[in-house]
């Protein structure tokens, strides 16, 4: 089986957090017929992640698997296979700054924007950008690997 994307295998369990999986091709040679996520045994958490704009080659599913576990993301298509409860998801397109050019931040009208999950874990934690993952002004998250950057002069009045 060939996944294009992610595809996790081995019985273990794992976490995908604040990812960007976008413009993949699951394709292959015969029995390819998992996800753009795929899961072979043991558990997967799939949260505040962005899945999106993925080309499905025999693919019936955005995540498939029967330990897939997702919350607080964006995925489309919404069809999943033997996923457990999908709690949180976003099915609106993420607004990305420049798809076309592969520029995946997010614009200021995205869904994905303050619409993630707050971790322990993301005190101090930066995105792909350098940027503080949580809001500095409401100490909100955004799904993928982007934090949206609001530009222009901010000011925080008392």
């Amino acid at each position: 089986m060939s996944c294009g994307g992610v595809k996790i295998t081995g019985g273990t369990a794992s976490e995908m957090h604040n990812c960007t999986v976008v413009d993949n091709y699951s394709g292959g040679v015969g029995g390819n017929y998992g996800g753009t996520v795929y899961l072979n045994g043991g558990s997967l958490q799939v949260v505040n992640s962005i899945v999106v704009s993925n080309t499905p080659y025999h693919a019936r599913n955005s995540v498939e698997g029967a330990g897939a576990y997702i919350t607080n993301s964006c995925l489309i298509p919404t069809n999943f296979g033997s996923v457990n409860p999908v709690t949180m998801l976003i099915t609106n397109h993420p607004q990305f700054a420049g798809h076309s050019e592969a520029n995946y931040r997010l614009t200021s009208g995205s869904p994905c924007v303050n619409s993630g999950l707050k971790l322990p874990w993301m005190a101090g934690a930066l995105d792909l950008d350098n940027h503080s993952r949580l809001d500095r002004f409401s100490g909100m998250v955004d799904m993928g690997c982007y934090e949206y950057a609001p530009r222009g002069i901010m000011f925080k009045v008392r």
